[in-house]
């Protein structure tokens, strides 16, 4: 159980939550944000007694309505995922491998705090969508409301299966299997399950997504209760995000690729996203005689240039971090961070000190070649050659000057761009480049390893 909230305000502070984390190979990790902190972990079919009361229409209308659209799904959980795709009320709770695509769905309302839940889910308890147990609860969705759990004194399967009810379930589990063996265990009626989809739409696909199976209690209108001990709370804390830090962390999201076109692939939502990007934002010009109107808009201005200026730094620190944990692993030593040399008055983002010398490293974020002004450029060589000197001269030491550029722009390009820059230099400096999705990508899959 969760003892206390831990406020996430960036996307930095939830990634380093994550690094703190010791993921254990025998179970998988899986994420699903709510954008309000206070929703419970249930189905949406249950959320309101009129639809779980028709739930079996429910099912049946829509494919009467639209056949085509599941003609290719042979099995009823397959429907059932089709069904959630178009946001139809089901016994399905979505969830994700990908913690960067919980924290967007935990964004959505800038107006309340909102969640990340973590769940450890145990490999051998993870079904997939041909699985026997899978078709039992999924089948629960095309039968009436008085379906309900009928337990014998005896507790004799045998004669639990002998029950009407349980004799429809089994029919309509025979429609898509054939062989079924009709034995129903009454404790799987009550189950949770971790189901893995097909891979068959590119939203599956983009979210890297899985589902909570929902069954019942002894009653259809009750809701299998979840299993808390599959939660998992970091520290024993629960992730709430900060609602007035939203909108940021979706800005540092966007960056990163993840946003609306990329979770949702469906071309409405692609042309939206591209309307939202390339749509002017208009800029009012204030004049020394502000009325209380223009005094208001100013200091929303101020606070959006704030909130850029913010999302901008918080890119910049991770981007560091994750160059920094990768060049760690390929040097095979540690890196001291953010080291402060009173000589120049020049801080170190990395340094390691080594019997053969030193190796100072200095990292830079850009996200355009034209981030870095011609004079910054000229400063930032002019303080490499003095350092260099300093060292080789006074100190007598060996000095190796590594710099290390993060971008989200095509990394050849840059590095011929910066090489070109560096000619000046009187000694060799190392140029590394990363990209900052794949850093992104390789972060969060040594997360889930």
């Amino acid at each position: 159980m969760a003892e206390i909230d831990k406020k996430i305000g960036s996307i930095r502070t939830f990634l380093n939550i994550l690094d703190d984390i010791k993921f254990s190979k025998d179970y998988i990790y899986f994420y699903r944000g709510h954008s309000d902190y206070t929703f419970k972990l249930e189905p949406s079919i249950y959320r309101n007694n009129g639809l779980i009361d028709n739930e079996d229409k429910i099912f049946r209308e829509i494919i009467l309505r639209c056949p085509d659209d599941f003609q290719d799904s042979t099995v009823t959980f397959q429907k059932l995922v089709k069904m959630q795709h178009y946001s139809l009320p089901t016994r399905l709770l979505d969830i994700t491998e990908n913690s960067l695509t919980a924290l967007f769905f935990a964004c959505q309302d800038s107006n309340t705090d909102g969640e990340v839940i973590i769940f450890k889910i145990h490999k051998n308890d993870i079904k997939y969508f041909d699985s026997d147990t899978v078709s039992i609860l999924s089948n629960v969705s095309k039968l009436s409301s008085s379906f309900k759990i009928e337990q014998n004194e005896s507790n004799d399967i045998t004669e639990f299966n002998k029950q009407d009810n349980i004799k429809l379930l089994l029919h309509e589990i025979q429609q898509e299997k054939h062989f079924f063996s009709p034995v129903i265990n009454p404790i799987h009626l009550q189950s949770v399950l971790c189901v893995k989809p097909k891979l068959d739409n590119q939203r599956i696909i983009r979210q890297e997504g899985a589902f909570f199976l929902f069954g019942i209690e002894n009653i259809k209108e009750s809701c299998a209760n979840f299993p808390i001990e599959k939660i998992y709370y970091p520290n024993s804390s629960r992730l709430i995000i900060n609602s007035s830090k939203k909108e940021i962390i979706l800005k540092q999201l966007k960056r990163l690729g993840i946003n609306n076109s990329s979770i949702f692939p469906e071309i409405d939502n692609i042309a939206k996203d591209i309307k939202e990007t390339y749509e002017e934002v208009t800029v009012k010009v204030f004049n020394n005689n502000l009325n209380i109107t223009n005094k208001d808009e100013r200091i929303k201005r101020d606070k959006l240039i704030q909130s850029i200026r913010q999302t901008q730094m918080e890119e910049a620190k991770l981007a560091e971090k994750l160059a920094l944990n990768k060049l760690e692993k390929v040097l095979g030593t540690s890196i001291d961070r953010n080291i402060h040399y009173k000589k120049f008055n020049f801080e170190f983002d990395g340094f390691i000190h080594l019997n053969n010398g030193m190796t100072i490293i200095e990292v830079k974020y850009m996200r355009k070649r034209n981030t870095l002004s011609a004079n910054a450029w000229n400063n930032i060589l002019n303080q490499f050659n003095k350092i260099h000197d300093y060292f080789i001269e006074k100190n007598k030491e060996n000095i190796n000057i590594i710099m290390l550029i993060v971008t989200d722009e095509d990394t050849k390009l840059l590095y011929d761009f910066i090489e070109k820059k560096l000619a000046n230099l009187s000694f060799y400096l190392e140029l590394i480049v990363y990209d900052f999705d794949t850093l992104i990508n390789e972060e969060t899959s040594n997360k889930t390893e």
